[in-house]
């Protein structure tokens, strides 16, 4: 579907006539959230509707979902017409029971604490739920490999914008911690979390935490990304996202994380790699954004790069 015309007015009106004529589901008001995520106001109730293309990743979310006792873990309901997924418009639709509340803010302590306490509580519950064929997703070191490439294809545009010095940096020290990380054990990180059915949400950012001020309860929403991986990739990218608002203090983070020394080790060399960093760039650049955002970006990520290779270094001494 072109997400040019994914806001249009005329699509609203096409999509609240699917709803009804192939879902049963009578739709009084209907405003997009992102990308191809809706609210849906119905006579007396309130729902998320989500697109999705790819059949497999939902059905795995269902099955999870059914054998998932995870209580704060929002979760599909059937159309009216009694089915989870309809399809329409290139796009699988599935519906969710609209839950108020806000985005998480990682820049407060309190917020990260709920952040903790909310994947450590998924893990430990989800810990042991069979799938048939459960998607599993290649180690994480591959994506770091992909990362890295990106920042190689970008060095002509950072060196013309003027930061051949940090694209160098930023390359020499990253080639250096990838080639570190090959060392550790993925192999056995992979066969333990196969053997012992352990699940991640794969997608911990800030805003897939909603937090309920009534009942202090905080869910987590946005399921697409579920594998049956290591939980530690969990927790690379929440230090990952944690970072800048703690000083890249590597103590501090460990204690927030509350993690074993051995996990740590593993954990922090991962953390220091900046893939998150290299992520943002790469966005940037797909989108064409115009020169003068470029140069802006590049000035935040030489600060972000010096808070980073501190860090990085720091990781390093640990192994």
């Amino acid at each position: 579907m072109n997400k040019s015309n994914i806001r249009d007015g005329r699509f609203i009106d096409r999509l609240s006539s699917f709803l009804k004529s192939q879902g049963n589901l009578t739709v009084k008001g209907l405003s997009h959230i992102k990308h191809d995520v809706y609210q849906i106001n119905t006579e007396g109730s309130k729902y998320i509707l989500k697109g999705n293309k790819d059949y497999h990743i939902l059905d795995q979310q269902l099955e999870f979902f059914k054998r998932c006792s995870y209580p704060i873990l929002i979760r599909f309901v059937s159309f009216p017409n009694g089915e989870v997924f309809l399809y329409g418009f290139g796009l699988y639709w599935t519906l969710a029971i609209f839950q108020p509340g806000r985005g998480l803010d990682f820049s407060s302590l309190d917020d990260r604490v709920e952040a903790v306490s909310a994947i450590r509580m998924f893990h430990d519950d989800c810990k042991g739920i069979e799938l048939p064929a459960p998607l599993i997703r290649p180690p994480l070191y591959l994506k770091w490999e992909q990362r890295l490439k990106r920042w190689k294809i970008s060095k002509e545009t950072v060196i013309q914008l003027g930061f051949e010095k940090l694209w160098k940096d930023i390359w020499e020290e990253s080639a250096k911690q990838l080639n570190i990380l090959h060392k550790l054990d993925w192999y056995g990180l992979e066969k333990k979390a196969v053997e012992e059915l352990t699940w991640i949400h794969g997608d911990v950012a800030a805003h897939n935490f909603l937090h309920d001020g009534a009942s202090g309860n905080t869910f987590l929403i946005d399921f697409d990304l579920l594998a049956l991986s290591p939980q530690i990739y969990d927790w690379i990218q929440l230090g990952q996202r944690f970072l800048p608002y703690m000083s890249h203090d590597i103590g501090n983070l460990k204690r927030e994380l509350a993690m074993d020394s051995e996990d740590w080790i593993v954990c922090a060399n991962n953390i220091a790699f900046p893939s998150d960093l290299i992520r943002e760039w790469w966005v940037l650049m797909s989108e064409e954004s115009p020169r003068i955002n470029c140069i802006s970006y590049l000035d935040r990520l030489s600060i972000q790069w010096e808070w980073r290779r501190d860090f990085l270094k720091e990781a390093r001494s640990m192994l």
